[in-house]
């Protein structure tokens, strides 16, 4: 969801060929190829470290276990109601900019995308309620509200619906926390608040990525964004070790290889795009080890264990999907 800003600014605006396909073919199920990239599989598999890093920055304890699994799948379940949601509000722009995405091409109904972001959602708002535990179920309307805030007004303002995407990460590390302990205590605040801010860089850049190219001098802001805030994050954590500046360093200098390696040319916005996006697992990663001090060794091995298998599917899945 991160990686779409665009909108169709006047609603009278003449609807194409392509739309009108789409309307006349209501039953059409869809391929499921089409779902796939609807939810950009890369993508999604950088969702469950926002709840492993909130969890570890709140302080795990052993008997919290199955509801931090069940806040990764709402956190699953939200994400990719936003995604396919995303679409659809993008649908008649995508005719123009990006005809080959799935709705505008006609491999996916719109009526149906619609339908299953909202069953998607509901979804997600009804386990967060069976878990009976309040701050979960409360973060998990927060963020489903700033889903349909960004979805709606937020994205004809740029600057707005850049911040609402930063806030529906960051609010999603607040969920994980909201699992084993309170969202609000400093250390947690600190790491949503980093994801925020990275989000947001990478949605700037995102902003109107089908039809120019970013300056060159933006695409060092997610770095730059991550070297200027891991010393707030070491400090808000008394357990961080100094050696955990270390991967901090070797992030920043991965994230900025890697967008040198993906090219500056026009056309590779979005593939940079997604390399950012996957950067978030390693993000994750700094985290966790951040917060290694204050949790269980079973809890920090699964967790780092976790996340680079996560990091090692979303790149493969990459060379099969987009991630913009």
């Amino acid at each position: 969801m991160e990686t779409q800003l665009q909108h169709c600014a006047d609603p009278c605006v003449s609807v194409p060929a392509a739309a009108i396909t789409e309307r006349a073919q209501p039953t059409r199920a869809g391929s499921l190829r089409g779902w796939l990239e609807l939810v950009r599989p890369p993508n999604l598999f950088t969702v469950p470290g926002d709840i492993l890093v909130g969890a570890a920055l709140a302080g795990v304890a052993t008997q919290r276990v199955l509801p931090v699994l069940t806040a990764v799948l709402i956190s699953v379940l939200l994400y990719s109601s936003g995604l396919i949601l995303n679409d659809f509000m993008d649908r008649h722009t995508d005719t123009k900019q990006r005809p080959g995405r799935p709705i505008p091409s006609g491999r996916v109904n719109a009526a149906n995308a619609y339908a299953v972001a909202v069953m998607l959602m509901g979804t997600a708002i009804i386990l967060s309620i069976m878990t009976g535990l309040t701050q979960l179920w409360g973060m998990a309307a927060i963020i489903s509200g700033l889903i349909v805030l960004y979805n709606g007004p937020a994205r004809k303002i740029p600057a707005v619906g850049f911040t609402v995407m930063g806030l529906c990460r960051g609010c999603n590390v607040l969920l994980g926390a909201s699992v084993v302990g309170s969202p609000l205590l400093l250390p947690v605040l600190a790491g949503a608040g980093m994801e925020s801010l990275y989000i947001i860089c990478v949605s700037l850049l995102a902003h109107g990525e089908a039809d120019k190219t970013p300056p060159l001098w933006k695409w060092g802001l997610p770095a730059a964004v991550i070297a200027a805030t891991g010393p707030i994050m070491y400090f808000s954590l008394p357990t961080a070790r100094l050696t955990t500046m270390v991967p901090l360093v070797i992030l920043v200098a991965w994230l900025s290889a890697a967008l040198v390696a993906s090219g500056p040319w026009p056309g590779r916005t979005a593939r940079r795009i997604g390399v950012l996006i996957r950067g978030l697992v390693l993000l994750h990663l700094l985290l966790i080890l951040f917060a290694l001090g204050q949790n269980p060794a079973w809890f920090n091995q699964a967790s780092t264990g976790i996340l680079i298998l996560m990091f090692v599917v979303a790149e493969g899945l990459a060379r099969l999907f987009h991630g913009s």
